[in-house]
């Protein structure tokens, strides 16, 4: 995968489609690469129909879309977007160009309330985002104190999430993860992966990958990888290899 948009890339770091030449860039990439997909990262400002209609044609492609609000006035508020409609809509055109996708939000409801946080999952969630990440915001002490978050809104985001989970199907993260253990628990599974044909629930917890024990989520998920399984969000890309998971649901053991 070549990752565009995001600090681990050495091509371009920050909103890739500011660059004036981006859609050279993109072109000898996928030249170059035919079949590896290219990812990446966008606030969707500068993604209107025709950007949408060029990438449609460079698949296999693969967005981050940084939405924080689907709301244009708030998104305007808190990114002083002046195309925010434009940004909004980009979660269209990518459904509508079956480019995936995932969404993410920086949880601000201190700033604009808990019903636009929720409103803008499900926005995302209709739209086809295939994950939705909700990030903890940061500041730092020299932040106004308008800014600063509310000391007991990290127990109250988490709950929000763990609620909504049960309202929507998208996989729906927090954050910083908060920990609690180390175990390889599924927090959500894409809609029609492979996972999600093999039965894998949110709930269920990885306890080998190939007959070999996962000690822990990270271990576990670098097992998958290395099993030849796709790393974004998705435990399988075809490739065939025995999981064994605790469920959940019955506590029996199922080994796919």
């Amino acid at each position: 995968k070549i990752v565009i948009g995001e600090s681990v890339t050495r091509i371009i770091e920050g909103e890739p489609f500011t660059h004036p030449e981006i859609r050279t860039v993109l072109t000898i990439i996928r030249e170059r690469f035919p079949s590896t997909t290219v990812q990446l990262t966008t606030n969707g400002t500068l993604l209107d129909r025709a950007m949408a209609g060029f990438l449609a044609g460079l698949k296999p492609v693969e967005l981050n879309l940084s939405l924080n609000s689907s709301c244009p006035a708030t998104r305007t508020m808190l990114m002083s977007d002046r195309q925010a409609g434009q940004a909004i809509a980009a979660a269209e055109l990518l459904r509508e160009h079956r480019i995936p996708y995932h969404g993410s939000i920086v949880a601000m409801p201190h700033l604009t309330v808990w019903t636009d946080l929720e409103e803008t999952v499900r926005y995302l969630a209709v739209q086809g985002a295939r994950t939705i990440r909700i990030f903890r915001p940061g500041f730092s002490g020299l932040a106004p104190a308008e800014l600063q978050v509310p000391p007991g809104l990290w127990a109250d985001l988490i709950a929000f999430v763990v609620k909504l989970r049960q309202e929507i199907s998208v996989p729906l993260t927090v954050e910083p993860v908060p920990q609690t253990d180390l175990k390889a628990g599924v927090t959500g599974v894409i809609i029609d992966s492979p996972a999600q044909r093999a039965g894998i629930r949110p709930g269920d917890i990885v306890i080998k990958v190939r007959g070999e024990a996962a000690f822990s989520r990270v271990d576990a998920f670098e097992k998958v990888r290395q099993a030849g399984g796709r790393t974004n969000w998705s435990w399988s890309g075809g490739v065939r290899f025995s999981l064994r998971l605790l469920k959940n649901r019955s506590g029996h053991l199922r080994v796919w």
